[in-house]
């Protein structure tokens, strides 16, 4: 393996909510963070960024938590309908921007994809 994106569904408070699972065991999601953390190999961490369940809050916390990453990428949210919980949205570029510049007071490279 000589590279690995991650998914980011939320911030650790966050995590359960966004994931449907009332008690999640964050754990292994934290722990596979680290290691990707430590350098052991090339990686990206993402997030698909949903109106409704994320907050300036939730990136400022993100930002905290993967404090020093190599890249972390925003993606637009695109609802392809099938989808367990209806009535998602996609956040505004206003939003995007501003969650990117939270990220980025710990992250130097933050991409935008998708708007």
């Amino acid at each position: 393996m000589d590279f690995v994106a991650m998914d980011i569904k939320n911030s650790p408070q966050s995590y359960a909510k966004t994931v449907g699972v009332a008690n999640f065991d964050l754990a292994p999601v934290r722990e596979s963070a680290a290691f990707l953390l430590s350098g052991a190999v090339e990686y990206e961490f993402r997030t698909t960024v949903v109106d409704e369940l994320h907050t300036a809050r939730d990136f400022e916390d993100i930002a905290t938590w993967l404090a020093g990453a190599k890249a972390y990428f925003l993606q637009a949210f695109v609802d392809s309908g099938g989808l367990l919980q209806s009535g998602l949205h996609p956040a505004n570029e206003a939003q995007m921007q501003a969650y990117a510049n939270a990220l980025r007071r710990t992250i130097p490279q933050v991409t935008i994809r998708g708007m």
